[in-house]
């Protein structure tokens, strides 16, 4: 019990910062989206789904993995991060050679656009990562801090690239800048705090490597998930259609990125009371509860307020998006009770498992979705995303099941 109510206590410290690096995004978002227009806006957030998904191997999944490992074990959080950050160095390398080879293919406007925001997303990438030194004795009022401070820049930065420019071209360099300053202070300040991180020798690499694959594979699924739906929309509806419909989804996006943050923080916890059956059910039902209540809240807010949000923010030019808010909050609860039950996967050390239900998740979504979204537009397709949902929620649910009473978990 001591440690649950540890793990909500610094959970309820960075909660505010992260109220505030939330509502920061989403204002930026939203002004981005109202400034640029649909047609403009859609084809940043195009160029920044190819950056997103080409900056993955550079993620690799291990924040969750070093959570876990530092879960059993703090002391092991030197040696674990330098092999990581051996490992997240040499891919970066790999991803900028790739890129740049693509990007010689490209109308040189769009290489500036997917140049800067590839650079962004690696950033943050490292970013996140380091982070992870806060976590290491619990330091939740420095990185809370951090989490500020690198808000405040992010906000005035990409403000004053979106304002000063008005094109896809000029939210992309404000983006990579306001990632680069962040990622730079998060750096010194993680450094400060739990000591420095030294690469470790390359020989442990593939060690890693092996270790990470679920986690990794998980992360290319899930952010293949998440990017999907930009690659077909704009091959369907063109960038006005992306536009539209991502004005929408990062309402969504911004309110669920809460759930991975109180994820992050009741991990360590859930895997230190894996060894006992009853404490780890009594922990895991509380932190669903958690994750879920908040995801509800998030979901009324969309069905009673969806039209007016859609008519204050972003103006005259998405009227068309009204309709779609209910729909949003569907995707909306499913997305935070996804998190819940994923986390209580990870948890029981089914990550293996797991990433094959995303995979099946990812199958059905394209299979499906594709023609539902040329044949019913947006409509069809979050209809599509809203089931595909629920089938991996329930797979989640009986694989729980088959673990809690003791049977042999689905093979890999």
């Amino acid at each position: 019990m001591n440690g649950i109510r540890s793990a909500w206590a610094g959970l309820s410290l960075v909660f505010l910062s992260y109220l505030l690096r939330l509502a920061a995004g989403m204002a930026v978002m939203v002004f981005a989206a109202r400034q640029l227009g649909p047609t403009e806006f859609g084809r940043f957030i195009y160029w920044l789904a190819w950056a997103t998904l080409a900056t993955v191997p550079v993620n690799l999944g291990l924040g969750t993995y070093v959570l876990r490992e530092i879960g059993l074990d703090k002391h092991r959080y030197a040696g674990v991060m330098g092999v990581a950050l051996t490992t997240k160095l040499l891919l970066l390398a790999v991803v900028l050679l790739v890129a740049c080879g693509v990007m010689a293919q490209l109308p040189a406007v769009d290489v500036g656009i997917l140049g800067c925001l590839v650079v962004a997303q690696a950033c943050d990438g490292f970013g996140e990562f380091f982070n992870l030194g806060f976590r290491r004795d619990a330091q939740y009022q420095a990185e809370a801090r951090c989490a500020v401070v690198t808000t405040c820049w992010h906000l005035v930065v990409m403000g004053a690239a979106i304002a000063w420019g008005g094109l896809a071209w000029h939210a992309a360099l404000g983006f990579a800048v306001s990632r680069a300053l962040g990622t730079a202070f998060t750096i010194w300040r993680s450094v400060a705090v739990a000591g420095p991180v030294w690469p470790a020798a390359l020989r442990q690499v593939p060690g890693l490597l092996r270790a990470t694959w679920a986690y990794a594979g998980e992360l290319g699924l899930n952010t293949l998930l998440g990017q999907v739906d930009t690659l077909l929309v704009n091959h369907v509806l063109g960038p006005a259609g992306v536009g539209l419909y991502q004005a929408g989804m990062k309402l969504v996006d911004g309110a669920c990125r809460l759930a991975p943050v109180m994820a992050q923080y009741l991990l360590p916890t859930l895997a230190a009371h894996r060894s006992d059956a009853r404490q780890f059910r009594q922990t895991a039902w509380r932190s669903l509860g958690l994750v879920m209540g908040l995801g509800l809240l998030a979901s009324a807010v969309l069905v009673t307020a969806g039209d007016m949000l859609a008519h204050r923010l972003y103006g005259e030019r998405y009227q068309a998006l009204a309709a779609l808010m209910p729909l949003f909050a569907l995707v909306l609860a499913l997305r935070f009770l996804e998190t819940g039950l994923g986390l209580l996967l990870v948890a029981a050390g089914l990550q293996g498992q797991k990433v094959w239900l995303v995979a099946l998740q990812l199958v059905v979504l394209v299979g499906a979705g594709y023609p539902a979204l040329r044949s019913a537009g947006l409509v069809g397709w979050q209809v599509t995303v809203a089931a595909s949902l629920a089938l991996v929620l329930t797979l989640y649910a009986g694989l729980l099941r088959r673990d809690a009473a003791g049977q042999r978990p689905l093979t890999t």
